[in-house]
């Protein structure tokens, strides 16, 4: 793995928290749809559908907490790795774009540097810290 794919690693598994998030809201918003519509019934058998939903929310939640623990030991990992740089410079713009998740135009705006100019930031930044995650892994 590179040392961008590291950083990169800490955004898709937000993006995958994100994704199992919105699973767990919309399974939710079916469950109560279903619960509404068969509570107006009369039943004779037992709630294993509603139990089955239950169940696949607790599972989905958690596989959320152990995404979220994960990605809390990835960031304080990269963290100490970033840290390690000489440049604060470079510190905070890795920071910023891959533990923060940052856009290129909210760097620009705060720096007031053109997109262009963070791009290089990052890219200078980016080859310092891959000669120090080289050296980690």
């Amino acid at each position: 793995m590179t040392a961008k794919e590291y950083l990169r690693q800490l955004k898709t598994l937000d993006n995958m928290i994100n994704a199992k998030l919105l699973e767990r809201e919309r399974i939710q918003a079916l469950a109560t749809k279903v619960t509404v519509s068969n509570s107006e019934r009369v039943q004779s058998g037992g709630g294993s559908g509603f139990e089955n939903v239950v169940i696949k929310i607790n599972e989905l939640e958690d596989e959320i907490n152990a995404d979220i623990d994960k990605l809390w030991s990835l960031k304080q990992e990269a963290r100490h790795l970033i840290d390690l740089l000489e440049d604060e410079k470079h510190k905070w713009v890795l920071r910023e774009r891959y533990v923060e998740f940052k856009s290129l135009r909210w760097l620009s705006e705060f720096t007031g540097l053109t997109i262009d100019g963070v791009r290089s930031l990052l890219k200078r930044a980016g080859k310092k810290f891959n000669t120090i995650y080289s050296k980690s892994a």
